[in-house]
């Protein structure tokens, strides 16, 4: 299934039969702090479905899972540059609360 709106710069990560995407830039070059997810099956994606929305409209982020949790790093939002570090809990249900973690230390775009 298609996702739900045309997006670029987002980041997205696959974990337990389901892929997680966060936020991005739509065509209009709006930034959003959508994040969605969809059930993997059979190499097809199922119907996206909103969750917890990320904490910044920003773009370029890296996100990565482990152990049952998605964590980003970084990002930028128009001119403003993020280091921060981003985790939250993932589940069928989606994503779960987005809490910080320590900063990266240096302001990165990847």
């Amino acid at each position: 299934m298609n996702y739900p709106v045309n997006i670029a710069g987002g980041s997205c990560v696959a974990n337990a039969g389901y892929i997680y995407c966060v936020t991005g830039e739509t065509t209009t070059s709006t930034s959003t702090t959508n994040v969605e997810y969809a059930k993997l099956a059979g190499g097809k994606v199922g119907a996206w479905i909103a969750t917890a929305p990320y904490v910044a409209p920003v773009v370029l982020e890296s996100c990565v899972v482990s152990g049952g949790y998605i964590t980003c790093v970084g990002g930028h939002f128009g001119s403003t540059e993020y280091a921060e570090v981003w985790s939250a809990h993932l589940t069928a249900a989606g994503v779960g609360t987005w809490v910080q973690t320590l900063s990266y230390g240096a302001i990165l775009c990847l």
